[in-house]
């Protein structure tokens, strides 16, 4: 999605990850299900990665033709990215408006919800401890 109309007429703009207006949402249903489907491809990729067999995993869990002689850390990175991508929706917040325009999948249209009260700024960074 390069950009979204709000039901406003505002245009939002998609120009890549870290912006203040989007987010991704993880349904509460499919948290456990991609922590163990996470921990359980990694744990496969260090055992292979021990041995030498890096590439065996990356024909089992990556797209047909991601490069085979990839480091550890990016093919982490990117897998991971994969999944979280695979397994969450796209909010996006109006700057006119402040409702809230969700896609469960990129090809479907929003569910718009309108705030109570005037409201910015709800996808502002989380602080993180980690």
């Amino acid at each position: 999605m390069s950009s979204v109309r709000c039901t406003c007429q505002q245009v939002i703009r998609d120009t890549g990850e870290d912006l203040p207006y989007k987010a991704r949402f993880l349904p509460d249903q499919n948290v456990e299900s991609l922590h163990r489907s996470v921990s359980s491809a990694l744990s496969e990729l260090v055992s292979l990665a021990s041995r030498n067999q890096q590439q065996e995993w990356i024909g089992k869990y990556m797209r047909k033709g991601y490069p085979m002689e990839m480091d550890t850390p990016s093919l982490i990175h990117d897998f991971i990215w994969g999944v979280v991508v695979a397994n969450t929706g796209l909010a996006y917040e109006c700057g006119n408006c402040g409702r809230l325009l969700i896609y469960r999948k990129t090809d479907a249209s929003a569910k718009s919800f309108v705030p109570e009260a005037p409201s910015k700024g709800i996808f502002n960074r989380i602080p993180s401890n980690v």
